[in-house]
């Protein structure tokens, strides 16, 4: 069995347990406590297999990237309260499976379209090659930013024989009971890199559990106070095995190097200077109300909360966890017709949960997971994005104090 369909099957489980557990309501949400504002029309377009990522400009306006399976472009849609003030194509005649965005420390939006980089100078998107996988001459499989960083923070996976880690014999076979073909395949796994700053600095690279033979399959990150990553481990093929891990470290640390151990880096261009950091299983973690709010959710990810299935989606603020959540479906036999839902995790607890739209695809073989996101803002403002059959929709939530 393929390491793609052993990754696809982990979070089938994790999403149909979830989807078995009624939402949390221990910590009722007073009805005060958020305000969603009108739904707002991002894209007037049929919905099929559409990606969408929502980037944060200021306490009041947002991009959302887009990427239309029906026009086979991608579009920076600018979205304020008021609603869409701007919209931009940034590339065209593509149809990425992934999208990412961020700000650098100069104010300057990067996007990235799968693997390419693309940034907005003035009022135009233009291509750059200026990637830590290229300077370092390796190949990126996927790629994202960090979010919550004061600069650019790159994450990639790479194949592990780049860095010189070791290999790994994995079996495979197919057939039934009467008879069938094994064969060996020999790999070096898939590895987590890290890389600081705009200008694509070598100083304080990372790159997680180099010497484990385990793949990283999913990721969950987050940079404020520390640099916080939550992951995913797995092998393929026979005694397949999958586990979850944390590792965090402070910015400075991350930058300078100050405690962390370096590692020979002669396979890469320019001898780039890369530390080996260990992640540590998150089911063998002490946690208490002091420790971290990410790795106390990912602590209660489990059939409760799902923190690693495709029915939630997550953005940080501080000690709260802002969730976009999926019910569901009305027509359980067609699979149309999500409930689009949201709640909160602090260090109380779940919030209970509260309805915000309704997602569904235009096309039969469509999908809505790719087109759903949730960014939360400095000011605690949320804003939520969905796909509906003919369009694309999002909403703020503003969160109220009142009486």
């Amino acid at each position: 069995m393929k390491k793609t369909q052993i990754s696809f099957l982990i979070s089938t489980c994790l999403f149909l347990s979830a989807c078995a557990t009624v939402p949390p309501t221990d910590i009722p949400l007073p009805t005060h406590a958020v305000q969603p504002g009108p739904v707002i029309e991002l894209l007037n377009e049929r919905s099929i297999h559409d990606v969408v990522k929502i980037v944060p400009e200021s306490e009041n306006q947002v991009h959302v990237l887009i990427a239309s399976t029906e026009l086979k472009q991608v579009i920076d849609v600018v979205v304020r309260p008021e609603g869409v003030v701007q919209s931009r194509i940034i590339r065209s005649n593509i149809s990425p499976s992934a999208l990412d965005g961020a700000f650098d420390k100069n104010g300057k939006l990067h996007a990235l379209i799968d693997t390419e980089h693309w940034v907005l100078l003035g009022e135009k998107w233009q291509f750059s090659c200026d990637t830590p996988w290229q300077r370092a001459g390796i190949t990126a499989q996927e790629a994202r930013f960090i979010p919550g960083g004061s600069d650019l923070i790159w994450s990639f996976t790479v194949n592990g024989e780049a860095l010189g880690a070791p290999g790994r014999w994995d079996w495979y076979a197919i057939g039934g009971y009467g008879g069938g073909i094994l064969w060996p395949w020999h790999q070096h796994g898939k590895k987590l890199m890290i890389a600081p700053g705009s200008s694509i600095s070598g100083s304080g690279w990372m790159v997680l559990d180099r010497t484990d033979k385990s793949d990283v399959d999913y990721w969950i990150s987050t940079a404020q106070d520390n640099v916080e990553i939550v992951y995913v481990v797995s092998r393929s093929s026979f005694g397949a095995s999958a586990e979850e891990r944390y590792v965090n470290f402070k910015i400075d640390d991350f930058l300078h190097g100050s405690t962390l151990n370096s590692l020979d880096t002669s396979v890469l261009r320019d001898r780039i200077p890369i530390r080996d950091v260990s992640g540590h299983s998150i089911k063998a973690s002490e946690v208490d109300n002091r420790s971290s709010i990410l790795l106390l959710a990912a602590r209660q990810s489990d059939a409760r909360t799902g923190l690693f299935s495709m029915q939630w989606i997550m953005s940080r603020n501080g000690n709260t966890l802002h969730c976009l959540k999926i019910g569901k479906p009305r027509d359980i036999w067609s699979g149309k017709g999500f409930p689009v839902l949201y709640a909160t995790f602090t260090r109380k607890g779940w919030s209970s949960t509260i309805q915000v739209g309704l997602a569904d695809t235009g096309s039969f073989w469509g999908s809505i997971w790719k087109a759903l996101d949730i960014r939360t803002l400095k000011n605690g403002t949320t804003f939520l994005v969905w796909p509906m059959k003919h369009q694309l929709v999002g909403r703020w939530i503003r969160q109220e104090t009142g009486e």
